[in-house]
């Protein structure tokens, strides 16, 4: 049992001494995450809107996800500007970055990953951003995590397929190619929940200019990790 006084003012000597936004604390053997509310200048306001906003919907999503039985990290400790949430574990992203992991773990993980999402759209939630670096992996468990997209009265089929559309893209740029683990990944997806499945399908094929009027970009070396997916996900959603 935690002695929350104790731990508050760790918590808070820890924010004291750096001003990043996401900061680990280890506390009696455990590791905690600590979250504070972004600080943005005007430009980055227009661009990503009311911090102030975001990180109350975010606390609000974890909470209230929580309580629904969803996999997400549970909220310790809470104060002004900040939560502290338990560790759910490395990042599906970091999982598949490491040097150290062989492709029946990678295909484990995502596979895991592929299920845990279809299990949330099963019960009619959306994530708003499900990239792989927004996934936890722990000990044969998927969390979600960075619910800032999140809305609880948005969870259309369409939202749905834009889910799976994010999640499917931020493989791929991990990627850059059509990878075994991947293919069982989405065919884990796909077996779960065909419908939102064809709706990405029929998406890909009325929107099949995307593909040719990005082209000139998907290899270019300035910002062209977000564009170097796009082939790859309308070979996928064919």
């Amino acid at each position: 049992m935690i002695n929350k006084d104790e731990f508050r003012k760790a918590v808070e000597t820890a924010l004291r001494q750096t001003p990043k936004r996401v900061l680990y604390l280890d506390w009696e053997n455990r590791r905690y995450w600590i979250k504070r509310q972004e600080k943005l200048g005007f430009r980055m306001r227009i661009q990503k809107g009311n911090p102030a906003q975001s990180f109350k919907r975010e606390r609000a999503a974890l909470s209230h996800l929580h309580t629904l039985g969803i996999p997400v990290p549970e909220i310790v400790l809470e104060g002004d500007g900040y939560f502290v949430l338990e560790d759910s574990g490395k990042t599906v992203l970091d999982w598949m970055q490491s040097g150290q992991v062989d492709y029946k773990t990678r295909e484990t993980i995502l596979i895991a990953a592929a299920q845990a999402l279809a299990g949330l759209h099963a019960k009619n939630i959306c994530h708003g951003r499900p990239a792989i670096r927004d996934l936890a992996y722990k000990a044969g468990k998927i969390s979600f995590l960075d619910l800032e997209n999140f809305s609880s009265g948005k969870n259309s089929n369409r939202r749905k397929a834009l889910d799976l559309l994010i999640f499917a893209h931020s493989l791929y740029r991990w990627s850059f190619a059509h990878q075994p683990e991947i293919d069982a990944c989405l065919a884990a997806y796909h077996k779960k929940q065909p419908h939102i499945w064809r709706i990405v399908c029929k998406w890909c094929r009325y929107n099949r200019w995307v593909h040719f009027v990005t082209r000139p970009l998907h290899n270019r070396k300035e910002r062209s990790k977000d564009f170097r997916p796009i082939p790859f996900l309308f070979e996928t959603f064919r």
